[in-house]
């Protein structure tokens, strides 16, 4: 149930025009949603306030990557 609620938000959130743009950072764009970052950290940080433990992993996986100094290095200044 947990994953289901999560997939929904993403697809709720999904941006396929910001496909282009996260190409041009040298990120593959097939299987993505178009997701923005500053939206994946705010819905990150949402789950991770539910009480269950697969959606804590998540979200922490989630942040993790979202903060790591690859994917920074390739966002606009």
């Amino acid at each position: 149930m947990i994953v289901t609620e999560i997939t929904n938000k993403l697809q709720k959130l999904a941006n396929p025009a910001q496909l282009a743009g996260m190409s041009k950072f040298g990120m593959e764009v097939e299987q993505r949603l178009g997701v923005s970052v500053p939206d994946m950290r705010k819905l990150a940080k949402e789950i991770k306030l539910i009480n269950d433990k697969t959606a804590r992993w998540i979200a922490a996986d989630a942040l993790r990557e979202l903060t790591s100094e690859k994917i920074l290095n390739k966002l606009p200044n």
